[in-house]
């Protein structure tokens, strides 16, 4: 059985939000989906925000977790680039990301095309670097 961490980038709708989280979670079971977890995060509607994809990279890396799903690819991301910047970080770590509206296609026709602009294969000293330099960033 598939495990998937649901995906909103909600509102502040309270209705709204609920409305599409249960969608979402009937999406999950038709499609026999087990639900790792649910995460909404409000980000003004600019897509998963990295720490975000970083929690999926870690619930993968302790095999919780096998794909996300979430409503439309505008919840990955608010242009084709964050789209596929964002789809790059998780695919890197074999995370598939899904949506109700099977929107994703020509995203990752970017990402394996080379279409977009690809960042360089990380070792992994510069890996835990960018890691360590992320948490250390102050607002």
């Amino acid at each position: 059985m598939k495990r998937v961490l649901v995906y909103l980038n909600t509102t502040d709708n309270v209705v709204v939000d609920k409305q599409m989280e249960s969608i979402l979670v009937g999406y999950c079971k038709q499609h026999d989906y087990e639900i790792a977890g649910i995460f909404g995060e409000n980000t003004s509607r600019t897509g998963m925000s990295e720490p975000t994809a970083f929690m999926a990279v870690g619930m993968a890396v302790t095999d919780t977790l096998d794909a996300v799903v979430t409503m439309f690819a505008e919840m990955v991301g608010d242009s084709k680039e964050a789209i596929v910047n964002t789809l790059q970080m998780l695919d890197d770590f074999n995370i598939p990301v899904e949506t109700v509206l099977d929107d994703m296609d020509e995203y990752y026709e970017a990402l394996y095309s080379g279409e977009m602009h690809q960042e360089e294969e990380m070792d992994l000293e510069t890996f835990v670097e960018r890691i360590k330099d992320f948490f250390n960033m102050e607002d």
